[in-house]
């Protein structure tokens, strides 16, 4: 989770805001200034399902339900960026 928190501040970085999703950082979106690949591909989660991203205000949240319905192995990481353009 902490390479992901890297890559989205690089990306901010590099272009001047956000990445829409996860996939931005694999994927050209097309209409991002100074984009370049930053990871090969997106990660599943240690238990083989999709990280869900959320922004809103500059606050990236990065999330994995975990194995069960349970709350207890939940992954969460939230993390704020400075992009020029949000």
């Amino acid at each position: 989770m902490d390479s992901f928190k890297h890559t989205c501040k690089c990306y901010t970085l590099l272009t001047g805001s956000s990445p829409a999703k996860l996939d931005d950082l694999v994927t050209d979106p097309g209409n991002v200034k100074n984009w370049r690949q930053l990871i090969e591909e997106i990660p599943m989660d240690p238990w083989g399902n999709e990280y869900r991203y959320k922004i809103e205000n500059n606050l990236i949240t990065i999330s994995s339900e975990g194995s069960t319905d349970s709350e207890k192995d939940d992954i969460t990481i939230s993390f704020r960026t400075q992009s020029k353009n949000q």
